[in-house]
This record gives C-alpha cells, structure tokens and sequence, in this order.
C-alpha cells in the first residue's frame, strides 16, 4: 500500500510474462500516473517535483520555475 502523496516503485519480475498493478482510491477516489520504461543506468536526484541528474539540474529548473520560465506540460502537448 501508498499513502497519499508518496512514490512507489514496481519490482522488475524476473519471470517473463504479463505484470498486474491493482489501484483503488480511498472515500474521496484516488489519482495516479504511472510511467513505464526500460530501467536506466544513470543515477537521478529529485527535490519536490524536481527530478535531474544532478543538484546543479535540481537549481537550474528551481530557478526556471521560480522565473516563470519552467515549460508546462500542456504546452509540450499542444506542440505534438
């Protein structure tokens, strides 16, 4: 089980074939976004909502944010 607000990770099964992820909402329901991908080698740092490869990353998007320079995600999707 997550608590509200907190990350969780799937295990890499070792056996071939298909995974299940079971979500259920409390009274109020429930949100989640799962990412899928191939597991990366590279390490990664995160602070808030902030994920970089470094603490130098973590500051320059700090301040992108902070000067209003940090792009949306729903302007990304208007692009595509």
């Amino acid at each position: 089980m997550i608590d509200a607000w907190r990350v969780g990770w799937l295990d890499h099964p070792t056996d071939p074939g298909s995974s299940v992820l079971r979500l259920a909402g409390g009274d109020d329901g429930g949100r989640a976004v799962l990412y899928a991908g191939e597991p990366q080698s590279a390490s990664i740092t995160t602070h808030g909502p902030f994920v970089g490869g470094s603490r130098a990353d973590l500051m320059r998007m700090s301040r992108e944010y902070m000067d209003g320079r940090f792009v949306r995600m729903s302007e990304l999707a208007r692009r595509v």
